[in-house]
C-alpha cells in the first residue's frame, strides 16, 4: 500500500538560546536542542511509522506564549521576529512544502499595520493565531483578559479578511460560545479550532453539554474547520480512554470527514505530554482503523484537507 502522506497542519519551531527570538519565555529546550530547527522537526517527523510519509505542514505561532510582560507594538515587533525567523530557517533547510500562521495582537488599535507587513513578508502566510484561552488563562491572557471581550479585539479580527488571512483559534470550551458570535460574525473569514477546543477531560464529562453545544455551533458554520490534535492534554493516555476516543469520532461526525485534519503539535506534544510524532500517528491510524474509517478518508485527515484547507499549491 501507498504510505500516508503527512502534511502536518500544526507544527513550531523555536530558538530559546541566547540572542535567540524566543529567549527568557515559557517555551524550553526540545530534548536538549535550545535551537529546536526545522532540520530537527524534519528528523522526528521521519521517524514516523512506516505507514507513513512526511510531505510538509504549517508552521504555527508560539508568539501568544512570548514576553508577557510586554504587549502592543514591542509584542507585535515579537511576532513579526518570530515570523522571520521561521521563513528564513525553514527555506534555507528544507525542500518540502510549507505554509505559515505567525501571530499578532489583534487587539492593538494599529494591527492593520502589522497585518501588512505580514502579509508582504511571504506569499505563503496563510493565517494567523493568537491563543485567546481565558481561565484557565495561557501566559499572555492572565493579564489581557479575554480577548473575544475585548471591542478592540474584535476589530482587529475583521481586518484578516482585507488580508486574505484565515483565523487559527485556541481557546477554552467556556469561551465558544463568544468565539461563535464573532465568527458568525464574519463569515468571509476562515476559523480553524486548534486542538479539538482544547477541552479537558472535565469538559468532556461534568460539562459535556456545554462542550457539545459549543461544538454543534461550529460545525453548522461552513467557514469553521478543526484540527484533531494535542489529545495528550486531556489525558497523556489518551489512546486507552473512551471518553477521548468517543469524542475524536463524535467530532469527525459532526464536521464530516472534510473539515478535519490529524496534527502533531510537534514539539509542544512532546515536551509537555511526551507524546513523540511516531507514538501520536501510530495511536491515530489504530484509532480511524477501530473506527472504521476508509483508507481515503484516512488520507484525507492526515494530508489532504490540510492542504485544500491552508490553500497548498
Amino acid at each position: 500500500m501507498e504510505p500516508f502522506e503527512i502534511f502536518d497542519p500544526h507544527f513550531h519551531i523555536w530558538d530559546v538560546s541566547e540572542g535567540g527570538h524566543a529567549h527568557n519565555t515559557v517555551l524550553g529546550p526540545v530534548n536538549g536542542n535550545e535551537c529546536f530547527d526545522i532540520k530537527l522537526y524534519e528528523a522526528d517527523l521521519d521517524k514516523v511509522p512506516k505507514e507513513f510519509q512526511h510531505a510538509g505542514g504549517v508552521f504555527l505561532e508560539a508568539a501568544s506564549v512570548l514576553d508577557v510582560d510586554i504587549e502592543g507594538p514591542e509584542h507585535q515587533k515579537k511576532c513579526l521576529q518570530e515570523a522571520e525567523w521561521a521563513i528564513r530557517n525553514i527555506a534555507a533547510n528544507s525542500r518540502r512544502k510549507y505554509v505559515y500562521v505567525p501571530s499578532a495582537c489583534l487587539e492593538d488599535p494599529n494591527v492593520e499595520t502589522t497585518l501588512q507587513q505580514l502579509s508582504t513578508l511571504n506569499p505563503k502566510i496563510r493565517g494567523i493565531r493568537q491563543i485567546l484561552n481565558h481561565e484557565p488563562s495561557w501566559p499572555r491572557n492572565a493579564k489581557l483578559g479575554n480577548l473575544l471581550e475585548n471591542p478592540e479585539f474584535c476589530k482587529g479580527y475583521s481586518q484578516l479578511a482585507k488580508f486574505d488571512l484565515s483565523f487559527n483559534a485556541q481557546l477554552n470550551p467556556s469561551q465558544f460560545e463568544l468565539a461563535a458570535k464573532l465568527f458568525t460574525e464574519h463569515p468571509s473569514v476562515p476559523v480553524i479550532i486548534n486542538h479539538l477546543g482544547t477541552p479537558t477531560l472535565a469538559d468532556l464529562t461534568e460539562e459535556k453539554q456545554r462542550f457539545w453545544s459549543g461544538m454543534e455551533t461550529f460545525a453548522a458554520l461552513p467557514h469553521v474547520s478543526i484540527k484533531i490534535s494535542m489529545l495528550g492534554y486531556i489525558d497523556k493516555k489518551w489512546n486507552e480512554n473512551e471518553v477521548v476516543k468517543d469524542a475524536v469520532h463524535r467530532i469527525i461526525n459532526l464536521f464530516g470527514i472534510d473539515r478535519c485534519m490529524v496534527a502533531s503539535n510537534h514539539p509542544s506534544d512532546l515536551t509537555d505530554q511526551n507524546w513523540t510524532p511516531y507514538s501520536n500517528y501510530e495511536a491515530f491510524r489504530q484509532l480511524f482503523d477501530k473506527l472504521s474509517i476508509s483508507k481515503e478518508d484516512q488520507r484525507k485527515l492526515f494530508a489532504t484537507n490540510a492542504k485544500r484547507i491552508y490553500r497548498v499549491r
